[in-house]
């Protein structure tokens, strides 16, 4: 079982298809207290370069687009030494090798205030929860996969975490600004709505946003190429900085 493994439940439904149900849920809160202390350093940095310039256009990743800067706390907020931290929700189905019937679905979610190379780091990921069934998940499946997920979201408005850096007590306050999914995973958390959430109201829309978002820079630099590419097959040569 995966670390911080909390609880294991089967849940048995009429149809034979989806009779073995299994559900596994992590503990979020202390993954997540785990992650911030390890990256305190990196993540206050940035929070304090934004609330100085209030732009992260230059970062070439999600960070750099209104729905994150949208999302980021208020200056006040932040001179009162509260953070708000802004996680990508994801899940994807697959089927184990062999002869086992039915998906899994592994749920997870990073930090998109980290930079690219440590959000995609697996310490850096948070286990929400995996779901084993023999056919598409349903609602009720997924609130239940996410019930230690919203119940920590929750919890952080009223009880930051909190974390000591340079003698001063931070506030950190946890929110969900977007999500990328399969199509099975996107039906049964846009219905189920557990997490009260934009995120989860319309995934389709935000896994091509987050697609978009990933590509952003990519695409501009095969714009770049191609047209370096038609300079050149036409005579003429330029420097291209």
């Amino acid at each position: 079982l995966p670390r911080f493994c909390s609880s294991f439940r089967a849940v048995s439904t009429v149809s034979r298809a989806d009779k073995h149900i299994v559900i596994i849920t992590n503990n979020c809160a202390r993954q997540l207290r785990s992650i911030v202390a390890v990256n305190l350093k990196t993540l206050l940095e940035d929070h304090h370069e934004w609330y100085i310039h209030r732009c992260t256009k230059k970062r070439n990743d999600l960070r750099c687009f209104p729905r994150f800067r949208r999302n980021l706390e208020s200056t006040e907020n932040y001179r009162k030494r509260k953070v708000v931290i802004q996680l990508l929700l994801s899940s994807d189905g697959f089927k184990f090798k062999g002869h086992e019937r039915g998906n899994t679905w592994i749920v997870s979610c990073v930090i998109l205030d980290l930079p690219k190379n440590l959000r995609r780091r697996k310490r850096n990921t948070l286990l929400v929860a995996s779901v084993s069934c023999g056919g598409s998940p349903s609602e009720e499946v997924f609130r239940i996969a996410l019930a230690d997920l919203q119940k920590f979201l929750s919890s952080c408005r009223r009880n930051p975490l909190k974390f000591n850096y340079c003698n001063e007590e931070w506030s950190f306050h946890f929110k969900v600004t977007a999500s990328v999914m399969d199509n099975q995973a996107s039906i049964a958390m846009s219905g189920s709505r557990c997490l009260g959430h934009e995120a989860t109201m319309w995934p389709g829309e935000l896994r091509r946003t987050f697609l978009m978002l990933e590509m952003h820079y990519m695409g501009y630099r095969v714009l770049h190429y191609l047209l370096l590419l038609l300079l050149l097959l036409h005579g003429k040569m330029f420097v291209v900085i």
